[in-house]
């Protein structure tokens, strides 16, 4: 430990470079409960491939690093600015970085040879995951509120906590995480139908009022589409669906004016040959369901989406019969 103009520090043993232990890493690691094992300068290549890419790492909430900011950090190496400490976990023979992914790659473009780390213990997956976003986001105003918001539903979904408590772990507002499991619910409520959602958060918002075959048949109806209207249009699409007895021909109607013709509307695929494969897909899925793995609420939804896919079939027969 040496003291210079800027404060105490730790020099590297071999190239020199200046240290200081991450106390917000720290108070983080802390909180979270697990334990610090020691300090130790760790050798960068240890976790750098000969690209200077990172070969062992709990990945970023966003899946992407910053060039900006590591050509930033680099400099300040190279300008012998005090650096502070990466995390790391030791288990089962290896090492991953849970935080100061940023730090180690500039490290590596900088020439540095070693790196000081916290080094803490063998602490499952589920565990180190939420400790890694949680230090990404004590350092991260790199990291988009949207990928936060998704890995915390994903952690939510599989048990790992809950929304009461990733409000307070990661300081998003309980409305705010509440929203994205809405959108994230639409976005499987299509993906389980093959429906190619590429509506923006603003339109899903809307959507996600509807319930069962009422949402299945605005999405299908937006199968494909990158425009879909204004969020206006699609509030008040939703709302005359929401009220009426026939939601299918008024979604009809809405993609009639979309489309801005009177020809017939558009189906879930505009190519039939698509739309053959969709439905023989369908009724192949549909034949490997028993009645027992319905819930009370669940048959009558189901039996609901029946009457409005075969009302809607019968609609599309006509179409064809009569041209």
């Amino acid at each position: 430990l040496e003291l210079g103009q800027d404060g105490p520090f730790y020099r590297a043993p071999i190239d020199g470079g200046r240290w200081v232990v991450d106390t917000k890493a720290m108070d983080t690691i802390a909180e979270a409960g697990v334990p610090v094992l020691r300090f130790e300068f760790l050798p960068v290549s240890d976790f750098l491939d000969d690209k200077g890419l990172l070969t062992s790492n709990i990945t970023r909430p966003d899946g992407f690093d910053n060039e900006e900011n590591v050509h930033r950090i680099a400099s300040g190496m190279l300008a012998d600015h005090r650096m502070e400490s990466i995390v790391v976990r030791e288990r089962r023979g290896r090492r991953d970085v849970m935080g100061g992914r940023h730090r180690l790659l500039a490290a590596g473009k900088a020439g540095r040879s070693q790196a000081l780390a916290i080094v803490i213990g063998d602490v499952p997956d589920c565990i180190a995951e939420q400790l890694s976003l949680r230090l990404n986001l004590r350092h991260g105003s790199q990291v988009s509120a949207d990928a936060v918001l998704n890995r915390i539903c994903d952690f939510i979904a599989r048990g790992l906590t809950t929304k009461e408590a990733a409000a307070k772990d990661y300081g998003f507002p309980l409305s705010s995480i509440t929203d994205r499991q809405r959108l994230r619910a639409v976005r499987e409520h299509a993906k389980t139908h093959n429906v190619d959602v590429r509506c923006p958060d603003t339109h899903l918002r809307h959507i996600a009022k509807l319930k069962g075959g009422q949402q299945l048949a605005v999405l299908r109806a937006f199968h494909g589409r990158a425009a879909v209207g204004t969020v206006e249009q699609v509030r008040d699409l939703v709302a005359e669906v929401q009220s009426s007895t026939d939601p299918a021909a008024v979604v009809d109607s809405y993609v009639r004016k979309l489309n801005g013709r009177s020809g017939r509307a558009l189906t879930h695929s505009s190519r039939p040959s698509k739309l053959n494969k969709n439905l023989r897909g369908t009724i192949t899925s549909l034949r490997t369901i028993t009645t027992d793995e319905f819930q009370d609420h669940e048959r009558a939804d189901f039996l609901g989406m029946v009457d409005e896919a075969r009302a809607g079939l019968l609609k599309l027969k006509a179409r064809l019969d009569d041209d």
